[in-house]
């Protein structure tokens, strides 16, 4: 049987860890659906009809962008990204709102997969995690909206306005209702509590996601199961620049 230590590529095995502990469930779903037998080659799977491999080859690709931002954000968290300023020099603060928008980036990067994973194994939008929506929702605010006010104490603590969750909750900050002025009124929160917040809720969730498609994969299949075989030799799919990535997508991964 495959599995993501020995046979995932690159990105999948420097985030063995993090997967098992976290979202094991994608290792799940990796292992009964994509796999990943030498040079980036998806695993065979007999007996499914065209319509049903092509399904399972853009599924794999929705996967593996999911695992990406997710540990894209995983390092950002990693690295402190959104604790304490170091200091009040314009460079330092921008840097923490480049970072405050490439989080909320990839958090609808994440959405979308999700949703367009699902959707392929016959899961509605409705049934994604809730959570996941309210990042969403949250999201237009801070990518498609005026700049976010921020409040800085004296020790570089930022705080940013408490987020609207969804559009009928009238008591956080949302772009199209609210001015930077309002951020004096409004419930303020401390970012590195934001951030942590919505850094562990997206774990459980995503690990409930693939829980939802590892029983529908299972359904699906019928019993079915991926064939074992690998090649000799690992290349993870050499390039003119060395590597590539992406265990999914095995036809054009050269782009990740």
């Amino acid at each position: 049987m495959y599995n993501l230590e020995e046979h995932g590529d690159r990105l999948e095995q420097a985030a063995i860890d993090f997967i098992r502990t976290y979202i094991p469930n994608y290792q799940r779903v990796w292992a009964s659906y994509i796999g990943n037998k030498g040079d980036d080659i998806m695993a065979d799977l007999p007996d499914l009809n065209t319509g049903e491999q092509e399904n399972r080859l853009a599924f794999s690709e929705f996967s593996y962008t999911i695992l990406e931002s997710v540990y894209s954000i995983k390092r950002m968290v990693d690295k402190n990204k959104f604790g304490p300023l170091r200091s009040f020099e314009i460079e330092v603060v921008q840097d923490f709102k480049d970072n405050l928008i490439l989080l909320f980036a990839h958090l609808g990067r994440i959405y979308d997969n999700v949703v367009n994973a699902g959707t392929l194994l016959g899961i509605m939008e409705e049934n994604v995690p809730e959570d996941l929506a309210v990042f969403y929702f949250q999201r237009h605010t801070i990518i498609h909206g005026h700049v976010l006010p921020i409040k800085i104490d004296d020790d570089g603590t930022v705080r940013i306005p408490k987020l609207r969750r969804v559009d009928t909750d009238r008591s956080g900050y949302y772009h199209k209702d609210n001015h930077w002025s309002d951020i004096e009124r409004l419930e303020k929160e401390v970012s590195l509590d934001v951030v942590n917040r919505i850094y562990y809720s997206l774990l459980s969730s995503i690990n409930a996601a693939y829980g939802h498609y590892s029983t529908q994969i299972k359904k699906l299949l019928n019993g079915r199961e991926i064939k074992f075989f690998r090649l000799p030799v690992t290349t993870y799919g050499v390039t003119a620049s060395g590597t590539s990535f992406g265990s999914g997508s095995f036809d054009s991964c050269t782009t990740r």
